[in-house]
C-alpha cells in the first residue's frame, strides 16, 4: 500500500511566516536568530488627522510587500516643477539646492524635476499630508517612500520582491557535487528488501 503524499503548505514555512510578519509590521525572529520588534507609527505631525489607527491597520493588513508598495504608489502624486534654475535670477539660484548637500555652482548637482503630493484615505475622502506624516502614518521609512515616488514619476511599477528569489547563493551545492554524492551512494552494495513486492 502506497503511503499518502504530504501536501505542501507554503503559508506555514518559516521563511514565509517571517516575511508576512515583516510586511505586517509584527515582531519576528530572523533566520539568524535576531529579534525584530513590531513596527509602530511615528510621532504625530503638524498635519491633523483623526484616523491614524485605521490608516495603519488598513495598510498593515495587506500583508504583502509588493501589494503594499503598489498601495503607497497610488497615494503619491508627482508633479513637474514649474520653476527651474533657468527661470530665476542668478542671486536666487542657491535656494534651489539643499544648503547642507551642495551649492548651485556644483556641476554634479542634479536638478529637481518633480515635486510630490502625499495623500491618505480618511473614510471615503482623501487628504493631502506632508511626507513626514505620510511615513509616520504607515510606519515606513523615507527611503522606501522616496524610491516609490521616483517610480511614480517615471511610470515604473514597484520592483518585485527579490528576497529568496535571487541567484546569489555562495553556499549552494553545485550540480557537480550533487552528481558525485549520488554516484557515491550508488556505489554501495545493495539488495532488495525482504518486504519488497518486487520479484
Amino acid at each position: 500500500m502506497k503511503g499518502k503524499k504530504r501536501e505542501k503548505n507554503p503559508d506555514k514555512w518559516k521563511r514565509n511566516v517571517r516575511k508576512i510578519a515583516c510586511a505586517r509590521g509584527e515582531s519576528y525572529v530572523s533566520a539568524r536568530g535576531k529579534t525584530f520588534e513590531a513596527k509602530k507609527q511615528g510621532p504625530a505631525c503638524v498635519c491633523k488627522n483623526d484616523e491614524r489607527d485605521a490608516i495603519y491597520t488598513q495598510f498593515r493588513d495587506i500583508g504583502d510587500k509588493i501589494a503594499q508598495d503598489s498601495y503607497l504608489s497610488g497615494l503619491i502624486q508627482p508633479r513637474k516643477i514649474s520653476r527651474t534654475e533657468d527661470d530665476v535670477e542668478p542671486g536666487e539660484a542657491e535656494y534651489l539646492y539643499d544648503p547642507g548637500t551642495s551649492s548651485a555652482a556644483d556641476p554634479k548637482q542634479k536638478k529637481k524635476s518633480h515635486s510630490y503630493y502625499y495623500k491618505i484615505y480618511v473614510g471615503s475622502k482623501t487628504a493631502v499630508v506632508c511626507k513626514t506624516a505620510f511615513c509616520n502614518l504607515h510606519a515606513v521609512d523615507k527611503c522606501r517612500v522616496h524610491k516609490l515616488a521616483i517610480h511614480a514619476a517615471t511610470n515604473v511599477s514597484p520592483r518585485v520582491d527579490q528576497r529568496v528569489r535571487h541567484s546569489n547563493r555562495p553556499q549552494k551545492i553545485t550540480d557537480k557535487t550533487h552528481k558525485q554524492i549520488e554516484d557515491h551512494i550508488k556505489s554501495f552494495p545493495h539488495c532488495f528488501s525482504h518486504y519488497s513486492r518486487k520479484e
